[in-house]
């Protein structure tokens, strides 16, 4: 997959993009950093939301068969809206939800240094 697919799939597979930065959020609360420097925590936030994204693509892309992520591709390279390229993933990756939630509780474990 290359740069552009990253790019636009990540959009896709974070439409919702008001929780993931609740989420970031969060993170910051329970690592107890909120209180420093608002321009720092403003770019862990970033860093954080950056990550966040990164993970969602790498999970719908895991996700898809050979064939599907083929199409998929070709839907990127076409210039399909972020919204043709949500329902895609809706369609073709029937447990998406449940793939993300154990990706961000993975993230959250390994960003808060803490084991279940």
């Amino acid at each position: 997959m290359d740069a552009n697919i990253e790019a636009q799939s990540s959009g896709s597979a974070t439409s919702a993009a008001a929780p993931l930065e609740t989420f970031a959020q969060n993170l910051l609360i329970e690592k107890g950093v909120t209180d420093l420097d608002a321009s720092l925590v403003a770019g862990m936030k970033q860093d954080i939301l950056e990550r966040l994204e990164l993970l969602s693509t790498k999970v719908v892309l895991n996700a898809l068969t050979e064939n599907d992520a083929a199409q998929f591709e070709r839907m990127v390279d076409a210039g399909a809206s972020s919204e043709e390229l949500q329902k895609f993933t809706d369609e073709h990756v029937p447990d998406l939800s449940q793939r993300m939630t154990e990706a961000l509780l993975r993230f959250r474990l390994m960003y808060l240094g803490t084991t279940t």
